[in-house]
């Protein structure tokens, strides 16, 4: 038997997983990091698993079926796209949480200290008592804007956040589907090697 290989992403558990579906969590979830536990396919060796014990049958009987052509190289070489092409979704989905987390971490960025300027003249700086009033910048905050942003900012976090982890689930669920492409691989090589038959010795006709 050839036991089945995990993802080749490695995602950090979330310790405020609570298992419930609540679309409204008190507090925002830690969203993990991915990471990628391998980018390159190992040979197909059909040794993934431990095999029965001499004698013994396998933990699961096989369902009979017609012959197989099997071509383990294009196997593996689909394996190395697919690996490829996750590593950059891994890569971009990080690069994306670092974002997010800037995001929840500024305290401005939604427009809490929002300010607004506007050109005002001053007449005592008239010099001599001729010609118009200079224009200078007067800076203020802008409080509708700020009570807004105040108000905006606890309800958009969490759905980043919900929206970042069903990136990261995402992509975590191709790696599971890379590594169910391994296993199959290593099935496979374990037939094959399970195939041969031993070498008989002919015994001697007596005469």
């Amino acid at each position: 038997m050839v036991e089945p290989l995990k993802s080749p992403i490695y995602k950090e558990p979330d310790p405020n997983a609570s298992g419930g579906d609540d679309a409204t969590p008190a507090a925002p979830l830690a969203d993990p990091d991915l990471a990628m536990l391998w980018t390159v396919p190992g040979p197909f060796t059909g040794q993934a698993g431990a095999a029965p014990a001499p004698g013994q049958p396998p933990a699961v009987t096989p369902v009979a079926h017609g012959p197989l052509s099997v071509n383990l190289a294009a196997i593996r070489s689909t394996e190395q796209t697919m690996l490829d092409s996750t590593k950059i979704l891994v890569d971009k989905y990080n690069d994306l949480h670092t974002r997010v987390d800037a995001v929840l971490a500024s305290t401005s960025f939604w427009g809490q200290e929002a300010t607004s300027t506007v050109m005002w003249s001053d007449p005592a700086a008239i010099v001599g008592g001729a010609g118009p009033a200079p224009l200078r910048p007067q800076t203020s905050y802008d409080k509708p804007v700020q009570e807004a942003a105040h108000k905006f900012a606890p309800i958009i976090g969490p759905e980043l956040t919900r929206a970042l982890r069903q990136v990261a689930d995402t992509v975590e669920a191709v790696g599971s589907y890379i590594g169910r492409v391994n296993t199959a691989g290593q099935a496979y090589a374990s037939a094959d090697w399970n195939s041969i038959l031993p070498d008989v010795t002919p015994s001697p006709k007596s005469v």
